[in-house]
């Protein structure tokens, strides 16, 4: 995602839109893959089944599954991270 940027980045951009910073935190891996992942990875065996002879609905799928793949493959090197920020 080209709009993405690191951490310092964005807290430049917080710091410029006239807020300090309160705190960031990261979400971990095992919240991706408990709450997010795994669970869209058991619905998508359903879902290629339900949907077997319907070329769009299967590109859909195959696109998240891709998504999966990537984050097994790169989760180092990116996860969401939420700014808290006051007005200054």
């Amino acid at each position: 995602y080209p709009a993405m940027k690191d951490i310092a980045r964005n807290l430049e951009i917080l710091k410029e839109a006239g807020y300090s910073r309160v705190g960031h935190f990261m979400l971990p891996e095992s919240a991706w893959w408990h709450n997010y992942y795994r669970p869209i990875e058991k619905k998508l065996m359903v879902l290629r089944k339900k949907y077997k002879d319907n070329e769009k609905a299967l590109a859909i799928l195959a696109s998240e599954a891709r998504e999966i793949e990537l984050f097994r493959k790169h989760s180092q090197y990116y996860s969401y991270v939420f700014y808290v920020g006051q007005r200054k």
